[in-house]
């Protein structure tokens, strides 16, 4: 058996620049089941080609999966300025569904944490200092070098939640909330206070849930 790790990594050097964000027809699939059995090993797919769209061969080997994740940064290498994760993720999640007939679940991957560069989110967090979890001095905390949304502020804690909501509107299944296990710690030198754990808390909490059937 190849591992998943392998087949994954074999897949991503399948790439194309043939299908773009502007030329993908809209797909009428709606969100399916997650087709899952023990009679068979269950294999799922989670990863991405930060150099492009997937290519034909890649979305029909996609396709084969039950499930299939767009990690952060999906398509963004090429990308043309100002087209962010929450234009390429869909698209991935619209070809995979249109392959598989609408027999794949397709998951937009999102942080509950750290601030990637990837989306449109990381414009308002540069727009809006206020929007970022500082620590005791009042400095941004950084995880793995990246700002950190504060999910008490209610203005970043619901332009968050609509990003998941708007990628499910745009043809994903649902939402991979990353980080959404750890609430008490961002990084090796940074714990949450008690009232920023129970904010996680109810963020990822509630975003878990988005597109689940």
């Amino acid at each position: 058996m190849v591992p998943t790790a392998a087949v994954a990594l074999a897949i991503a050097t399948m790439t194309s620049t043939a299908a773009t964000v502007d030329t993908l027809p809209p797909v009428a699939h709606p969100p399916p089941s997650l087709r899952f059995s023990w009679d068979t090993l269950p294999v799922f797919f989670h990863s991405a080609n930060s150099t492009g769209p997937w290519s034909d061969a890649a979305i029909t080997q996609i396709a084969r999966y039950p499930m299939a994740t767009f990690e952060k940064s999906h398509a963004f290498g090429t990308a043309a300025a100002g087209v962010y994760e929450e234009t390429l993720n869909p698209h991935a999640c619209q070809r995979v569904a249109a392959a598989s007939n609408g027999t794949t679940s397709t998951v937009y991957y999102l942080n509950s944490a750290i601030d990637w560069p990837f989306y449109e989110l990381h414009q308002e967090m540069l727009a809006h200092p206020e929007y970022r979890l500082k620590d005791a001095a009042g400095d941004d905390v950084l995880v793995v070098g990246q700002l950190a949304f504060d999910p008490s502020v209610d203005a970043i804690h619901d332009k968050w939640l609509a990003d998941c909501s708007a990628a499910v509107d745009a043809g994903c299944s649902g939402c991979f909330i990353d980080r959404s296990n750890n609430l008490t710690q961002l990084n090796g030198s940074a714990s949450l206070s008690p009232q920023q754990q129970v904010q996680y808390g109810k963020c990822t909490c509630t975003c878990t849930c988005v597109g689940c059937q």
